[in-house]
């Protein structure tokens, strides 16, 4: 892991795109990928680098984030992209 935040988003937006190669369905809100998807990975920063590294696969075109009633969301997979999460350029 590097020595700065922008080192640590990289490893969690790689950690997320191992998670879909594998789960290309999975879909899960904030907390529930902290837990679930990322649960090996010790987050250091609270969830400012998990928060990073979704924008960063959402403006990547990776992932979309799905409102739920109530004003919650969901992030998954972007469907219909052409492009898989093993496809997708390091950021």
């Amino acid at each position: 892991m590097g020595d700065n935040r922008s080192d640590r988003v990289s490893v969690v937006v790689a950690e997320i795109l191992r998670y879909l190669e594998f789960h290309p369905d999975a879909s899960d809100s904030l907390l529930g990928i902290r837990d679930w998807w990322l649960k090996r990975y010790p987050l250091l920063d609270g969830l400012g680098v998990l928060n990073e590294a979704l924008e960063r696969l959402i403006r990547a075109k990776v992932l979309e984030r799905v409102s739920l009633p109530g004003g919650e969301y969901i992030f998954r997979a972007l469907k219909g992209s052409g492009r898989s999460a093993a496809q997708t350029p390091p950021m």
